[in-house]
């Protein structure tokens, strides 16, 4: 005999791997998705707390930078010429407050490690969060949860001011703006 080849048929839809995200398709982070994140991961009442503070952020700092990726975040920072400047925090969707003494380290008067020690030690005994000594060349962070307290948020905003002020007071090269 003849000899037949059989053929499978493939009936219905054909569910095609999921793509990996290159570069270019990376979520970008702005004010509406970021707070409509932070509620459904961690509730109202943070995402409330959470927009206060970036309220009080855009009043303060020159600018925020929102970033890119699955768990994005904005930073404040202020702005020398085109220089972006250091993110002094960064509040992340996953629920974490990073401080940037790793981009503070490059920006007077936080170049000097005694001022960033003086301001870890504030943090520690203001906000009662546990940052090491060892933390002042990275970026330690804390439970964005902490905000929540009216003493803590206080603290933080009082003491992230004054980060604000002083880099204002002390721009690379010397020439003083906005004091």
């Amino acid at each position: 005999g003849t000899t037949r080849l059989l053929v499978p048929a493939l009936i219905g839809a054909i569910s095609a791997k999921p793509a990996v995200k290159g570069p270019s398709e990376l979520q970008r982070w702005d004010e509406p998705s970021f707070l409509d994140e932070i509620g459904s991961r961690h509730g109202p009442e943070l995402r409330d707390v959470v927009r206060r503070l970036l309220g009080w952020t855009r009043e303060t700092f020159d600018w925020i930078y929102w970033g890119e990726g699955q768990s994005g975040g904005f930073s404040a920072r202020i702005r020398f010429g085109v220089d972006k400047g250091p993110a002094a925090f960064v509040v992340y969707t996953y629920g974490r407050v990073e401080i940037g003494f790793q981009y503070l380290k490059g920006y007077p008067p936080y170049d000097d490690e005694a001022r960033r020690e003086s301001l870890r030690q504030q943090l520690v005994s203001q906000l009662g969060v546990d940052i090491p000594e060892s933390s002042l060349s990275k970026r330690p962070s804390f439970p964005v949860e902490l905000l929540k307290d009216p003493r803590v948020y206080s603290a933080f905003i009082g003491l992230m001011g004054g980060v604000a002020h002083d880099l204002r007071s002390h721009p690379p090269g010397g020439a003083r703006r906005g004091v």
